[in-house]
């Protein structure tokens, strides 16, 4: 907390917890397992009351329900594994609904992390029916648009602003990523020469914030 204070975040009578999001008004997200090593999503409000949910159709035994990230609304945007192995993306309204959707390009994949921002656009990525991974942008009424950086071989988005505007990484394209703003106009985020790539991951209405490899094989931050 601001004052330094430590609380633990642990699910009543779970095995394991996780906590993965945080909004501003400090209801947090995340996973808990049971004895039976089933993954549930919780939400934890400011008071500190828990609330378990699942995504209708995730499997269990080691799958099921992996929230990610929470907005300002108490919005909940995550992935679930069905029984057959497979990921789905989801998103929980402050009501408790839950929504499970794919792309129509292919299958929402686990890594990286859907995020959501303030009017409820998320971003994630999926892998399509040749193997290639994509970025996507669910809007708040649920339509779906790809993400495909120019002259990328796979394209992946990290982060969303309030403003929807994009970053991520352009695979295949010199090692640069990318800022994609609202409009859909990309722009290329390139650390000065010479770098063996860059990785924007995160970024506000003003900044963004990554990550580039030296020539030497070095990992250094950045802030733009």
């Amino acid at each position: 907390m601001a004052n330094g204070v430590f609380i633990k975040i642990s699910f009543p009578s779970s095995v394991n917890t996780f906590a993965r999001g945080i909004n501003d008004s400090g209801a947090i997200t995340g996973t808990h397992s049971d004895s039976a090593n089933q993954w549930h999503g919780f939400v934890r409000d400011p008071s500190g009351t828990y609330t378990s949910f699942d995504a209708p159709d995730a499997g269990s035994q080691s799958s099921g329900t992996t929230p990610t990230a929470i907005n300002a609304s108490g919005e909940i945007a995550g992935f679930y594994q069905d029984s057959s192995g497979m990921f789905h993306g989801f998103v929980r309204d402050p009501s408790g609904n839950i929504t499970e959707f794919d792309t129509p390009g292919g299958t929402v994949i686990d890594n990286p992390w859907p995020f959501i921002n303030a009017d409820g656009s998320v971003i994630g990525c999926y892998i399509d029916v040749n193997f290639v991974i994509h970025g996507f942008l669910r809007d708040a009424l649920g339509n779906i648009t790809a993400i495909v950086a120019p002259n990328s071989t796979s394209t992946v988005a990290y982060g969303i602003n309030d403003r929807g505007a994009i970053v991520g990484e352009a695979i295949g394209h010199a090692g640069a990523g990318f800022r994609r703003d609202a409009s859909g106009k990309f722009f290329k985020i390139s650390a000065p020469p010479p770098n063996n790539g860059t990785i924007p991951v995160s970024l506000n209405l003003k900044t963004i914030t990554g990550s580039y490899y030296d020539v030497n094989g070095g990992v250094h931050g950045f802030v733009q």
